[in-house]
């Protein structure tokens, strides 16, 4: 750091010397996460080789394998291979003056119920520190369980927004519509929001608990009663109901990884355009078609973003998947699934 300096408050208005920072940033800096991110660059170069999946945002790190539970060689050696990845992640660490927390550190094997009962393996070696296999992590703010079942997650989300829309209840007199409506979309809509394209292909009952608090809060926002019409209060307000705000979201992530070079790398490989065996000029050939991998397992792999992703998208208009500005096909994709939903 250049040109870098800081004071200790010592009393009231009162401050000590000024100090050189010769290296770091203070503790809540904007500069923070991207200069962290720039100083973490190099992490990957420890396990390039390792063949496993190392997911990061600004300091926090997960890191994947699959295994076939059936194979016990296989399951052995995804673990040994996890086991050395943060051996080496430690390695990293140490030479970047920072420390591995085996305390902080999760585990955890995600299948179905017959599947993780063929496991033999319930802890993985961090470091010399054993560390069980959990039932439900806290990853980015999304709770995973080990039967990717989102349970956790929707209810955690359903209890915040509970919780918030009775607050807004409380002070809901002296609110116009306009300002209330801003208070609901910045503390129910956006906990509606988050993380919701992992709701995906999830059963209609576990969708329905949302779609029941986005209802509650249309009709708070128009001051109608609980037993007015919910679809034309969400009309009203021109809100897209879950189930669309879901596949609206999908839809969005896929035209960035089509049309931006920057998109992540590891979604983009997910994807593989439909070629056409005709040679034809017609807008049709300009809007690209993904293929939809056939799977035989729908409890897991039809709700990945190998497969909702071409789902969601191939399900467009044509005219709309050539749009260039992505202000535009946010616009008209909003539309689109306006007139689907009413």
């Amino acid at each position: 750091m250049e040109n870098s300096n800081y004071k200790t408050p010592v009393e009231k208005e009162r401050f000590g010397c000024n100090f050189e920072k010769l290296s770091s940033v203070p503790q809540g800096s904007i500069c923070g996460p991207v200069l962290y991110t720039v100083y973490a660059s190099t992490l990957q170069q420890f396990i390039k080789d390792s063949g496993v999946l190392l997911l990061g945002y600004a300091d926090d790190q997960s890191a994947y394998d699959s295994f076939n539970p059936k194979a016990i060689a296989d399951e052995k050696r995804v673990i040994t291979n996890l086991e050395n990845v943060l051996v080496n992640i430690n390695d990293w660490m140490n030479l970047n003056r920072l420390k591995l927390n085996p305390s902080k550190t999760e585990f955890v094997l995600f299948g179905s119920l017959q599947m993780l009962s063929l496991s033999s393996s319930n802890s993985i070696n961090v470091v010399g520190a054993s560390v069980n296999s959990s039932v439900c992590i806290k990853y980015l703010g999304c709770y995973l369980d080990e039967h990717l079942t989102f349970k956790k997650f929707v209810s955690e989300k359903c209890k915040t927004i509970s919780l918030n829309l009775f607050l807004i209840n409380n002070i809901r007199q002296y609110l116009t519509v306009d300002s209330c409506k801003q208070i609901v979309q910045s503390l129910v809509t956006s906990h509606l929001d988050y993380a919701n394209s992992v709701l995906y292909g999830l059963p209609e009952c576990t969708i329905k608990r949302l779609q029941l608090l986005q209802n509650r809060a249309a009709k708070l926002v128009l001051k109608w009663k609980s037993t007015d019409s919910s679809t034309e209060a969400l009309k009203r307000l021109h809100w897209l109901p879950v189930y669309f705000r879901i596949r609206f979201k999908i839809a969005c992530v896929l035209y960035k990884c089509l049309n931006d070079s920057e998109s992540p790398v590891y979604l983009r490989e997910m994807l593989s355009i439909r070629e056409s065996p005709y040679s034809i000029r017609s807008i049709s050939s300009v809007a690209k078609t993904l293929n939809v991998p056939a799977v035989k397992r729908k409890t897991f792999a039809a709700r990945s973003f190998a497969i909702s992703g071409p789902t969601v998208w191939n399900e467009l208009p044509t005219d709309m998947k050539t749009i260039r500005d992505f202000t535009t096909f946010k616009r008209q994709l909003k539309a689109f699934y306006y007139k689907c939903a009413f």
